[in-house]
């Protein structure tokens, strides 16, 4: 498991990094599937598709679709969804810093480019909510 933990949280990180590209990726430009979901860099959630890499992990699949300044997160299986707003904060030269509010949380969102663990490249979204890290990728 702490194997498992340490993939998925250098995952995280490599997530962060900035590969360099033309154009800082935008929150709306793109849908966005889950991956993980970290509680104090506890792993909660798993999306299935990576479910082999943490298979004691409970699995939870969702999208993000971002417009206008209005954000939905929509867990697959129920349809349940959850609304919140995003407003630009930074815009840097390869990725792009949000302020964000999911129902009463406030937290902040960094899109980027980044790499896979196989080094191709992807876009990836990321939430800071209270202790919370959620991480998508750009479908």
């Amino acid at each position: 498991m702490k194997k498992t933990l340490a993939i998925l949280l250098a995952f995280i990180l490599l997530s962060l990094s900035l590969a360099a590209c033309s154009g800082a990726p935008k929150i709306n430009k793109e849908t966005w599937s889950l991956a993980t979901v970290t509680e104090n860099e506890t792993l909660v959630y798993v999306a299935s598709k990576y479910a082999s890499a943490a298979p004691s992990v409970p699995q939870l699949d969702c999208t993000l679709t971002a417009k206008r300044g209005s954000l939905t997160i929509t867990e697959n299986e129920t349809d349940k969804t959850y609304t919140g707003t995003y407003t630009d904060a930074d815009d840097m030269e390869t990725a792009t810093d949000y302020r964000i509010t999911v129902g009463k949380a406030k937290g902040q969102a960094l899109v980027a480019y980044s790499e896979d663990t196989d080094g191709n490249p992807i876009t990836t979204l990321t939430l800071y909510i209270k202790d919370y890290v959620i991480l998508f990728v750009a479908d």
